[in-house]
């Protein structure tokens, strides 16, 4: 089996050096066939391949955050080669919802057993893949915010969400789903592959990355007040019996907004549209357990 580790060294916060030693050390320890792969600032996908097929590598494993785990996905999908993870993000909100921790031994030994298995990838607009989640509205704007003040970590979202939700404007949705026409406001509406944030708060109680169907969650808006109690409904997994949220099982969505929306995925903005499509790819890639 070879092993590349693909190493974002802009991700998160942690001591990226000292993970390295830690991947290293371990490879060594157990003899594993391993390379190792940093992510330069200017990302250029081609070297990554290129390297990928050079070492004829069986699994990557990204090591970073959401939008590090994209990237590196994005580049193996149609392939036989699997995908692992090395959480090392500000948020991991895949990692989490996979309930993979940052233990670089664990993590390694399971790539070894092949303790893998087929996972969904949502894709939208036929342009951007989707491992984790998505959205258009008051997720989204958060993300922008987030994006343009160049902060970091879980308090650089905290930061931006009282901000956001005060100049949060429900939108106007046309939506086709599951062959019905739906018009409604909406707050947000997340396209969602897995079940929750990074927080940890619950959004799609129901979901799984390997079931063929992703969910559709709809925000309706709602008042200041009824934050606290959908904060707790998102927190104990019971968001579907909010009144102010629905959710729908699909295989595919269109929603149609009367101005360009922010688009978000896995945790980034990919521009803004007035058009989104989402399809689901079913067993896309092989993820590690």
């Amino acid at each position: 089996m070879k092993v590349i580790f693909v190493i974002n060294p802009s991700a998160g916060t942690k001591s990226h050096k000292k993970i390295e030693r830690e991947i290293e050390d371990y490879s060594i320890q157990i003899n594993l066939d391993y390379s190792i792969y940093k992510i330069p600032e200017e990302k250029q996908a081609g070297k990554l391949q290129s390297f990928i097929k050079e070492k004829q590598a069986d699994v990557v494993v990204a090591c970073g955050g959401d939008g590090t785990i994209n990237y590196i996905g994005s580049l193996l999908l149609g392939s036989k080669i699997k995908l692992a993870i090395i959480p090392l993000g500000s948020a991991n909100g895949l990692a989490r919802a996979l309930s993979i921790e940052l233990n670089i031994p664990k993590i390694i030994d399971a790539v070894v057993r092949g303790d893998f298995y087929n996972m969904d990838v949502l894709r939208i607009n036929e342009k951007f893949n989707c491992f984790h989640l998505s959205s258009l509205g008051l997720n989204a704007n958060l993300v922008k915010r987030y994006e343009d003040s160049n902060s970091s970590g879980m308090w650089g979202y905290a930061k931006h969400f009282f901000d956001t939700m005060k100049h949060s404007k429900a939108g106007k949705y046309e939506i086709n789903i599951n062959g019905k026409e739906i018009s409604k406001k909406a707050e947000m509406i997340t396209f969602a592959n897995a079940r929750r944030y990074g927080t940890g708060a619950i959004i799609n109680p129901d979901g799984r990355v390997d079931d063929g169907i992703f969910e559709v969650c709809i925000f309706k808006p709602f008042p200041w007040y009824a934050l606290f109690q959908m904060s707790y409904h998102f927190f104990t997994g019971n968001l579907k019996d909010s009144p102010f949220v629905k959710i729908h099982k699909t295989k595919k969505v269109k929603v149609v907004s009367g101005i360009k929306e922010n688009l978000e995925v896995d945790g980034d903005i990919e521009g803004s549209f007035t058009e989104i499509e989402v399809r689901i790819m079913k067993a896309a890639i092989r993820m590690i357990r």
